[in-house]
């Protein structure tokens, strides 16, 4: 049987964090440290927002690090898909929103360090 593990995990730093002990008094609890919640997390703390990011395993480790470890807007089947369903105009909205998107992570990751 081939090894299936993770590229990103069997490289990445693990931060280690102590499980939690007593209640917390947050606005906004984002459960899940991967790119989503992570993200989310960011931009809530940023926007005035107390969070507290819940993670039952690793940073990371869940659907972030056991994909393909890349942000993409090159989804051409996606894209005639929802030409055929919605319209060029509509096909073309979302891959100019999924373009935004990667461009602001590279950018919350250039700020943190990541």
């Amino acid at each position: 049987m081939s090894d299936h593990r993770s590229v990103w995990l069997a490289t990445a730093t693990h931060p280690a964090f102590d499980p939690l002990s007593a209640d917390l008094d947050v606005d906004v609890a984002v459960v899940g440290a991967g790119i989503t919640g992570l993200t989310t997390a960011l931009l809530l703390q940023r926007n005035g927002a107390r969070v507290a990011v819940i993670e039952a395993g690793r940073v990371g480790a869940g659907t972030t690090g056991h994909t393909t470890g890349k942000v993409s807007s090159q989804h051409g089947l996606k894209y005639h898909q929802l030409s055929h369903d919605v319209g060029e105009d509509k096909a073309r909205i979302y891959a100019d929103a999924n373009q935004q998107a990667i461009g602001k992570i590279r950018e919350l990751a250039d700020e943190v360090g990541a």
